[in-house]
């Protein structure tokens, strides 16, 4: 059973990762996991996801970079990113933010507050791209 939601999951920690693809799946989502950011980025762009899950200290390109990169595209700007780290200052928190993740929980999380935040996040999107879609015609009569 799935629900027609897919998620993207960029996390280089091989038992993390999946934990996550477990889980989510269980869930009904369709899943794509990747270990490497720039391979991430490159199905972002050719098959959106619902919604992307991304880690912050990989190798080669960081979760804020995925972040920036995705939120300056006009085409993939409107996908959420939770951001699932082990960094856990304020100022990163902050940072984080700043540069576009929708979302941050640190590593140990709970699952079911993943599942929460997901769940958010998709319908937050969903709202505002039938808002969009309405705001033409609501503005021509």
């Amino acid at each position: 059973m799935t629900n027609g939601k897919k998620v993207l999951i960029i996390e280089d920690e091989f038992d993390i990762r999946e934990f996550l693809v477990y889980n989510l799946s269980k869930e009904g989502y369709t899943v794509s996991a990747h270990a490497n950011p720039l391979d991430a980025l490159r199905e972002v762009r050719s098959d959106p996801p619902d919604i992307l899950l991304t880690d912050w200290l990989m190798p080669g390109m960081d979760g804020l970079d995925v972040c920036k990169a995705l939120k300056m595209d006009q085409k993939t700007s409107h996908i959420p990113i939770i951001m699932i780290t082990c960094k856990s200052e304020e100022v990163d928190v902050v940072t984080a933010l700043e540069v576009g993740a929708d979302d941050y929980l640190i590593k140990p999380f709970r699952i079911k507050e993943l599942m929460v935040s997901i769940k958010k996040n998709i319908k937050r999107t969903e709202a505002q791209d039938m808002i969009n879609r309405s705001w033409p015609r609501a503005s021509q009569e």
